[in-house]
């Protein structure tokens, strides 16, 4: 704020006490001095919510403003890799507008999943008879191909967070069908 701008929002009789070399121009000049740092970091604040330019650690605190604290949470436990975990988390926060209107949903559920793990071929099926002994309502199959690094996981935490109370799932790598991880 300049000196005029403060004096503005000041009554009209300190606002005639505004002379050059008086007491109050002095003041005036100290409050400018004062809401200077301020006036940079309001200028600045799309800079620091804007998920693809915000600083690193400001990631944590968007995702959980977006009610995605947990993912958040599960995805750096799970991605060690710093560069990779901000990417992932930076992916995930640019998803949000998207993902949340969808929760409760397999679709919802699997784009959640692509978006913390990163794996774009992540596919979710319902149960089908034939599966196995009989129709399983309410029981989803999370097929992913199998990554360079392990996401079994993550894949499971974050199935456990977004997935409705009433279904259960199991994980099934594309490459190693025999080797099922069932969850409730």
């Amino acid at each position: 704020m300049t000196r005029h701008e403060i004096a503005a929002l000041l009554p009209e009789i300190l606002r005639e006490a505004d002379r050059p070399a008086s007491p109050f121009r002095a003041l005036l000049e100290a409050m400018v001095g004062l809401a200077d740092p301020v006036d940079r970091e309001i200028d600045g604040l799309d800079v620091q919510i804007d998920p693809r330019r915000c600083r690193d650690r400001m990631l944590g605190m968007l995702l959980g403003w977006l009610d995605l604290g947990p993912v958040a949470a599960a995805v750096a436990r799970h991605v060690r890799d710093p560069a990779l975990r901000d990417a992932r988390l930076r992916r995930l926060a640019l998803a949000a507008p998207a993902l949340l209107p969808r929760r409760g949903t397999q679709a919802g559920l699997r784009d959640m999943l692509a978006a913390a793990s990163g794996l774009e071929a992540l596919q979710l099926c319902e149960s089908r008879p034939g599966d196995g002994p009989g129709l399983r309502p309410f029981h989803v199959v999370i097929e992913y191909p199998r990554p360079e690094s392990p996401v079994r996981a993550l894949i499971r935490e974050v199935a456990e967070l977004e997935k409705p109370a009433f279904v259960s799932f199991e994980i099934v790598e594309f490459s190693a069908t025999e080797d099922r991880e069932e969850g409730t």
